[in-house]
């Protein structure tokens, strides 16, 4: 008779989603199923990849099955609970009899990770003391269930610590899913951190929404106190904090820092630890409903916790989310940077990657000529600065005089009416456009855009005459069969949305209107070419083919639907995702140009017309850098982030270093040689000098920011009168 494979070896070789559902399915009871009593003496390690429920379910079925037993892990990252489990009092009950499972029929666990039902605390912990060698554990709730909605997340009180204390071996502690809001939240987390912490604990982690809100690492005195200290200060007083870090990216990340501060604070007063040796914050994202200087005033916790700390770092430092850019203040930055020192790196609004801007500061202390504020008077700089704090500079829609819908020719579904207006407007315009010089040659011939002077529609600007300059470049070359899907198009008489109208829908109708522009042109071109030829003596394009209506058909064919595309009324520019055939982009070009040699630019085509006649239009190409920014949103952002940092290298004081590249000629500079930053006290602080500058520049970034639009265009006409 032969053998057949037990249970757990077909668990082993089977992934994760196929044992979750074995587990979830309620086989748990057969998980052991084939195996001998002696094999699972020898069993020390199990690990179940299951939801909450499952999970639990499973570790119920286990019981007393696995006497030697080690380490226990139940993952139920990104399984959310089944619905009958969402029940608070259901799910607290449920949290409690797995304790009691665990500790009854496991007493040789060193490590266990136990899942934690949504809006539970993990309260009841005192009852694992029955395992007397657990030195790590951890009660994590579903990621991807918390991910969703705050709603699982608990507040901290002294009742979900009870009998932690009783915990008499364990170093690792990780709890979840806590927030701080509750008169007693600061209370319980300073009583977490002493009375009610293990005593050997050496690391603990508060978990909040998607992150760790709290980490921790205590260390042992290696020369207790003695006397009337020892006795006031109870057992606790041999451990101290040695590291501090607080994440805070979600909900209002200051106000969380506050209250952690208080609670941190209040600990080391039970601990009568005069200094903390290390506050680190690794990630601290700022949101609009902050306004400095609120919670970080003189006397205040945090910068009370920041000048009992030996050394303060700061990790990450970015304004959270990518919208309601109107709300957004540079003052926030600075003061936070003024704060807690220089940053390892700040996120931009534009740009896809953090930046380091004060990357050769720490090279340059010999440089120092600036002494560094104190604590307080650096927090009184702040609130100064708060009072005066310039205000980002606003831009608005700009409207195009004299424009009109020329509503004569569009007929159902885009059809067009025969051409026969602004014959000598278009003339003129293209003669004009002739006479002009290449725009790289006047981009040349331009002084280089300075930070203290630049203002937001200098800056957009040039970024995208530096894009058109890119896809001019390409121009010349064989393109054909390239994964080039962008094109960008001047010229455009963007409209905001009006009485009611959405963002796209006007967006749409512009594009349509640019495209109807283009067409005639072409129209009007062949004409002329005949009339100068003869009616033989000019071939007929591929680009120009068919009547304007199948064009114009055409035209939007090309244009990759419900993707996002950028606008920028300002400037009469729209950039565009073509596809999904490789040379879409291409072929619209040659639509809207009638080939490469009619699309030269200028500084009249974007933005000329008026009631007189039509602006001039231009498109082109924008060629695949080979990087993996692919839609216009990427390449803009990317665009725009290089013209800021050009301006930030070319800002640096003579003599000083506060970025990683040297300046162009022509640079101007304001003061001597300035201290991009001080290593002294507990962080290395940034000069008033660099901090102005930066101002100077996040107030450019926010500007620009306002000066472009996302847009989805889901258009659905042009095919409805598809006759191919």
């Amino acid at each position: 008779m032969s053998s057949g494979i037990s249970l757990v070896d077909l668990l082993g070789v089977l992934p994760g989603d196929a044992r979750a559902t074995i587990l979830g399915a309620k086989f748990s009871r057969l998980v052991l199923a084939g195996t001998t009593p002696a094999a699972r003496e020898r069993i020390t390690r199990l690990k179940l990849w299951a939801s909450e429920l499952d999970g639990a379910l499973a570790i119920e079925a286990l019981a007393g099955r696995l006497p030697a037993l080690e380490v226990l892990e139940c993952d139920a990252r990104g399984r959310s609970s089944r619905p009958e489990a969402a029940a608070a009092d259901h799910g607290a009950a449920r949290h409690r009899l797995l304790l009691c499972t665990v500790a009854d029929c496991f007493p040789r666990l060193r490590r266990a990770v136990l899942p934690l039902p949504l809006g539970v605390a993990p309260g009841g912990l005192g009852v694992l003391a029955a395992c007397a060698n657990l030195r790590e554990l951890r009660v994590v709730p579903c990621a991807l269930s918390l991910s969703l909605s705050a709603g699982g997340l608990v507040g901290l009180t002294t009742s979900s610590l009870e009998g932690l204390a009783q915990l008499q071996q364990l170093q690792s502690l990780t709890l979840g899913n806590f927030h701080l809001h509750g008169d007693g939240a600061e209370q319980a987390l300073a009583q977490l951190l002493t009375s009610a912490r293990p005593p050997r604990l050496r690391k603990l982690q508060l978990l909040g929404l998607l992150e760790a809100l709290l980490e921790v690492d205590f260390e042992e005195l290696t020369m207790p106190a003695t006397g009337a200290v020892t006795r006031a200060a109870g057992a606790t007083s041999s451990w101290r904090m040695r590291t501090v870090a607080i994440s805070c990216s979600t909900g209002c990340p200051v106000w969380t820092a506050s209250r952690l501060a208080a609670a941190l604070l209040a600990a080391a007063d039970q601990l009568q630890q005069q200094m903390i040796p290390e506050l680190a914050f690794p990630c601290l994202s700022l949101v609009a409903r902050w306004h400095p200087p609120e919670h970080i005033r003189p006397g205040d916790a945090l910068p009370c916790l920041i000048e009992r700390c030996e050394r303060v770092q700061l990790g990450s430092l970015a304004f959270r989310g990518r919208m309601g850019a109107d709300a957004w203040e540079p003052e926030a930055v600075v003061a936070v940077i003024r704060l807690l020192g220089r940053p390892a790196s700040l996120r931009l609004w534009h740009g896809d990657e953090c930046v380091d801007l004060f990357s050769a500061a720490a090279h340059d202390e010999q440089d120092l000529q600036e002494p560094a504020q104190e604590p307080a008077q650096a927090q009184a700089s702040c609130c100064a600065a708060a009072a005066e704090k310039p205000q980002p500079p606003a831009s608005e829609w700009q409207h195009t005089e004299g424009a009109d819908r020329r509503k004569e020719l569009k007929q159902d579904g885009g059809r067009l009416q025969a051409p026969h207006q602004h014959d000598n407007g278009h003339m003129a315009s293209e003669l004009q456009h002739e006479k002009q010089q290449p725009e790289s040659q006047q981009r040349q011939q331009r002084p280089p855009l300075q930070l203290g002077t630049a203002t937001p529609e200098q800056v957009l600007r040039e970024a995208l005459d530096r894009l058109w300059a890119e896809a001019e470049a390409a121009r010349g070359a064989d393109r054909r069969g390239a994964d080039d899907y962008l094109i960008m198009i001047r010229g455009c008489r963007l409209q905001p949305a009006v009485h009611g109208m959405a963002l796209a829908d006007s967006i749409e109708d512009s594009v349509e209107d640019f495209f109807i522009d283009a067409l005639m042109q072409q129209e009007r071109r062949e004409q002329q070419q005949k009339r100068r030829k003869g009616a033989d003596g000019a071939p007929t394009s591929a680009a120009a083919a068919g009547s304007l209506p199948d064009r114009l058909r055409r035209c939007w064919r090309l244009v990759f639907m419900e993707r996002e595309q950028v606008a920028i009324p300002s400037e009469g520019v729209i950039v565009l995702e073509c596809g999904p055939e490789h040379d879409a982009a291409l072929q619209l070009a040659e639509l809207l140009t009638g080939g490469a040699a009619a699309a030269a630019s200028g500084p009249g085509a974007a933005g000329d017309g008026g009631p007189s006649g039509p602006v001039a239009v231009t498109a082109a190409v924008i060629p695949d850098d080979g990087t993996d920014r692919l839609s216009p949103l990427e390449v803009l952002d990317w665009e725009i982030y290089n013209v800021l940092m050009d301006l930030w290298d070319r800002s640096r004081p003579q003599g000083g270093s506060c970025s990683g590249s040297s300046g162009s000629s022509g640079t101007t500079t304001t003061t001597t040689t300035t201290s991009c930053a001080s290593s002294g006290g507990n962080r290395t602080r940034v000069s008033e000098e660099v901090l102005g500058r930066l101002r100077q520049l996040l107030a450019l970034d926010h500007g620009v920011r306002r000066l472009w639009e996302t847009v989805v265009i889901a258009r659905h006409d042009s095919d409805d009168t598809d006759t191919d």
